[in-house]
């Protein structure tokens, strides 16, 4: 990755972003007009430096600041948004997408007579839409690179992103028993079960552990409902709900 001058941040200079292909699309009532969109994407911030998060406002701004920036003429109209053609996600916090048009598109993009607020065209909004699912596809990779995986055992999966230098542990989706259950189930209680799972893989209190095994010269027992009696227990007081 090179570092590049983005426009829409004042030029400042970000070693490490990524600038993606560009596109061009066509305007006006002849076609004749160009629209120019150049997406960009962020480094990770762990991979910036800390002068540039703070000349960005902080970690928060840079999350949040994601989306189109669009210019009339070299001047910023739009900061920031995406004016209903992504859902804001912190998947997508790395994508930024450079919009230039020119003055003879005022009429068609709604441009008001301060200059200050404009809108897209309908029949440009499915084009913009469509090439920028690329971009946001690329930040939404990044975060969630999946390094080396591993098994734990036949209910874990274990993902080393040594990328962030990160390690997640998951349910395995493949796991027979699991399957043997949810292909019981209706579609939505299948979305329900797997909700909860997720929920709960989320949930693994590992702070906690790490802290106890460090602190204890206890052993950590994983074997809370091996008996028969605390499984009927279990299952007693989900019938009684």
């Amino acid at each position: 990755m090179r570092s590049i001058s983005i426009g829409f941040f004042q030029n400042h200079h970000i070693k490490g972003s990524e600038e993606l292909p560009t596109a061009s699309l066509r305007g006006g009532k002849v076609g004749k007009d160009r629209i120019e969109i150049q997406p960009y994407r962020l480094p990770f911030l762990s991979n910036m430096s800390q002068s540039d998060i703070d000349y960005y406002g902080g970690e928060v701004s840079i999350r949040q600041n994601q989306g189109l920036y669009i210019y009339r003429e070299r001047r910023l109209i739009i900061a920031g948004q995406w004016m209903g053609l992504q859902k804001y996600s912190s998947l997508a916090g790395l994508t930024r997408i450079k919009v230039d048009i020119p003055s003879s598109l005022d009429n068609e993009w709604s441009t008001d007579v301060k200059k200050s607020s404009l809108q897209i065209p309908p029949k440009i909004k499915d084009q913009i839409k469509r090439l920028i699912s690329k971009p946001v596809a690329s930040s939404r990779g990044a975060y969630t690179y999946r390094g080396r995986q591993e098994t734990a055992n036949q209910f874990w999966l274990i993902n080393k992103d040594e990328r962030n230098n990160l390690i997640t542990y998951e349910i395995d989706p493949t796991n027979s028993d699991l399957r043997a259950i949810t292909d019981r189930l209706s579609p939505s209680e299948k979305r329900q079960f797997v909700q909860y799972l997720t929920s709960l893989s989320a949930a693994i209190p590992i702070n906690h552990i790490y802290a106890s095994m460090g602190n204890s010269s206890r052993s950590i027992a994983q074997n809370s409902l091996s008996s028969d009696e605390k499984i009927k227990a279990l299952i007693a007081s989900l019938n009684d709900e």
